[in-house]
């Protein structure tokens, strides 16, 4: 989905996605008072804790029902493959040939 975005529409959209996961870490750590705050009502602790966990598995599945209805991501186009060197392939062999030569030249011992 972010191939289809600009440059500085992706960079928005990776803000919003930050400033989202930011703010539900916040959240999640004040939700995890809430036991300790609805015990002065009368409320048993376990009880909390556990109504706590039924509130999180709801919320997963309300994040997954609207997961599921993002558009599907149409297939990537075909890539066509291109020779390593492409059209310098005869420029570089030819640089190549050059250097392997005067290595060997250079190795050779004096006479």
């Amino acid at each position: 989905m972010l191939e289809s975005l600009g440059n500085t529409d992706r960079t928005r959209v990776f803000a919003h996605y930050g400033l989202a996961g930011a703010l539900t870490a916040a959240l999640g750590s004040l939700a995890a008072s809430i036991p300790g705050l609805l015990a002065p009502l009368g409320l048993d602790r376990l009880a909390a804790m556990q109504g706590m966990f039924v509130l999180y598995g709801l919320l997963g599945k309300a994040g997954r029902m609207l997961y599921a209805r993002l558009p599907s991501r149409p297939p990537a186009p075909a890539i066509r493959k291109t020779a390593a060197l492409g059209p310098s392939r005869k420029i570089v062999f030819k640089l190549f040939s050059r250097f392997r030569r005067s290595e060997r030249l250079a190795l050779t011992p004096p006479s």
